[in-house]
């Protein structure tokens, strides 16, 4: 090995490695990787110390002249994500660590877990962001949707047991700087307490010191999409399976409850199902509209008029285009006769 710590991820069958210091690696099992180290049952070892104690150890090797270093990557429920690496001999200085976050998408119930190491890595404000119970909306920037975002959405949708992914993305920081960000993703299956299974997603990401710089947005339809904003109304991308929430196209709508604040309270009113049914009918002819009640901000229901369009992501998988705005007197006086 040489002075850059190694990642692996741990949420396999085995280690494999995915980043060599900051530079993403695709899902390389350790011993492949280290076939020729002749530390490598030092070093298997080490790592199996660090996840079954949940944190980094210390080892020297059974020569005395090489040491093994370790830290763990744990998330905010105890399961370990992944595992840093470094062996090299006792008077070698391993390079500067990086500092990779766990993330973790329950695809199920249509919800993130973030540690606050994961969300810092992806230029979130740590003041205003929490880390459970997070739509998944929230862990990916408002604004454009770019290609790798587009296939990430589109494997909420797909994704199997056994799926893995990793990218390397070009963002902006809540504070407006350019950052780039790695990570990888592997998709399995969970029994929860209640004994139900959940498919999750359990991820983790860093920093990408050396940005490359940005590729030209020549993308037409971004700009097309861009072009069409219009003050008061807040599009979204949601999971028409679900009506979870995907991404922010716009600024969130300031007059709901979209992080999921108010616990214990649905996104979209029980009683308005009947609406969203009607909706998705409506997509044979073109757009859908209606009126939905929302969770509000502090508790209780705002009214909130939605236009839906079917887009298409990738493959056979669609979203729907949510156009949010408050309704019109109109609007609300019909809906009140309707009653």
């Amino acid at each position: 090995m040489n002075r850059e710590w190694l990642l692996l991820e741990m949420v396999g069958d085995g280690p494999v490695v995915v980043a060599q210091g900051h530079a993403l690696r695709k899902f390389v099992p350790l011993r492949v990787f280290l076939r020729r180290n002749p530390h490598l049952a030092a070093i298997t070892a080490a790592v199996d110390e660090t996840v079954n104690k949940r944190q980094g150890v210390s080892r020297d090797t059974a020569d005395g002249k090489t040491v093994v270093r370790t830290e763990a990557v744990v998330m905010n429920d105890g399961h370990v994500h992944g595992v840093q690496l470094w062996a090299g001999p006792r008077t070698a200085r391993p390079a500067e660590r990086p500092l990779p976050g766990a993330v973790a998408w329950n695809i199920t119930t249509g919800t993130a877990s973030d540690t606050p190491q994961a969300l810092a890595n992806s230029g979130l404000d740590l003041a205003v962001e929490q880390t459970d119970g997070r739509p998944f909306a929230a862990d990916l920037p408002i604004g454009h949707i770019n290609q790798d975002e587009t296939q990430v959405l589109a494997l909420t949708m797909s994704c199997k047991p056994g799926d893995t992914y990793c990218s390397t993305w070009d963002t902006t920081s809540h504070g407006g700087e350019r950052i780039r960000v790695s990570f990888v993703a592997r998709a399995r299956i969970e029994r929860q307490v209640d004994g139900t299974e959940h498919l999750v997603c359990r991820a983790m990401n860093w920093r990408v010191p050396d940005r490359e710089e940005p590729v030209p947005d020549n993308d037409l339809a971004r700009h097309i999409l861009r072009d069409m904003a219009q003050e008061g109304i807040h599009r979204a991308l949601v999971d028409l399976r679900t009506w979870n929430l995907l991404k922010w196209l716009d600024p969130p709508f300031p007059h709901c409850d979209w992080r999921g604040q108010t616990t214990g309270q649905p996104l979209v009113h029980p009683d308005d199902h009947s609406v969203l049914r009607s909706m998705k009918q409506q997509f044979a002819e073109g757009p859908a509209e209606g009126l939905l009640r929302l969770r509000a901000n502090g508790g209780g229901w705002t009214v909130v008029h939605s236009t839906i369009y079917r887009v298409h992501l990738l493959d056979d998988n669609y979203a729907g285009l949510i156009c949010l705005r408050l309704p019109t007197p109109a609007e609300l006086l019909r809906k009140s006769q309707a009653v």
